[in-house]
């Protein structure tokens, strides 16, 4: 079994992430030059820039992570092949992805968005980046908190699981059923936890302004959707932490959301989505099958292209 590096998934992520902070730095420069009086960007303007640039990191990461699983396999493969999209169901799949974007995307917008505070404000303050560098870990392993209580109640708790039971119906994930879900998880996943980790955050005096926050949600986004992969390699969240979860065993790899899809409800395991900290804490981290020291080939490496396809060229080919 390959792996994935970490290095390769943090180019993609600050790629996409940084892009949309850039086009918004020019567009004010374009915007103001020539004028005594600044001017401001409008608010469709700045939402559509954001909610576009990521559409297109979730999309291009997708179609990366998809070209490497069809040359390393999948989970449980030779037992199951992946599930497909529910009869009936395609619309819903493919409009749920663009609308659960845009209402993250307008959340965020809407708490933390200071219209005074240009994107180079922060990109040039040293401060910022070494922030930046602790806030991505402290601000998934919190996200991750918010969820793992909503998501192991909705297990255990009888009368709360009809709001989860039809992201369950699937047993073999694939990314495009990443927010194939009831109405009331959807809401719960891109607007509640994200913004009660935010409050959380502030709280605790923790410095996350717009732009931070912004590119904390692309490293949860990232995972969130390669969880959903199937993919059979070991692909680790790309924490800024990682190396302190790793040696106490609680980094989180594809197959443990895969196998919380399949044993379903009230026998699961693996509540996490960013790692698997809280399930160690509450004891319900469960036993990997495939991704174990055994099967790990350390000569064979694999960088997530940052454009187009994998075409294996890494490591072996």
């Amino acid at each position: 079994m390959p792996y994935i590096s970490q290095r390769s998934q943090h180019r993609r992520i600050l790629f996409y992430g940084l892009v949309p902070l850039l086009v918004h730095q020019i567009a004010i420069i374009t915007l103001n030059c020539g004028v005594t009086s600044p001017r401001l960007l409008s608010a469709t303007g700045i939402f559509a820039n954001y909610a576009l640039f990521f559409f297109l990191a979730v999309r291009q990461d997708g179609l990366a992570i998809k070209s490497v699983a069809r040359q390393v396999g999948y989970l449980d493969g030779d037992v199951h092949p992946r599930d497909r999209i529910p009869r009936g169901s395609k619309t819903k799949v493919f409009l749920s992805l663009p609308a659960l974007i845009s209402l993250r995307t307008a959340m965020t917008l809407v708490v933390a968005y200071n219209p005074s505070s240009q994107p180079i404000g922060s990109l040039s303050r040293p401060g910022w980046w070494v922030w930046l560098f602790f806030n991505i870990s402290i601000y998934c392993i919190i996200l991750d908190f918010w969820y793992y209580c909503a998501h192991r109640a909705c297990h255990e708790i009888h009368s709360l699981w009809k709001f989860h039971s039809l992201h369950h119906t699937t047993k073999h994930p694939i990314m495009r059923l990443a927010s194939y879900a009831d109405l009331e998880q959807g809401i719960f996943d891109i607007c509640v936890a994200p913004l009660l980790a935010y409050l959380t955050m502030r709280v605790a005096n923790i410095p996350l302004d717009f732009y931070s926050w912004w590119i904390c949600l692309q490293y949860a986004a990232h995972s969130e959707t390669a969880g959903h992969s199937g993919m059979r390699a070991y692909l680790t969240a790309p924490l800024t932490f990682s190396g302190a979860l790793q040696s106490l065993g609680v980094e989180i790899v594809i197959e443990d959301h895969d196998l919380h899809h399949r044993k379903g409800y009230r026998k699961t395991c693996n509540y996490g989505k960013q790692s698997r900290l809280w399930d160690l804490v509450f004891g319900t981290r469960g036993e990997r099958l495939e991704t174990i020291p055994a099967n790990l080939d350390w000569n064979w490496g694999i960088d997530l292209p940052l454009f187009g396809a994998y075409q294996g060229q890494d490591g072996k080919t």
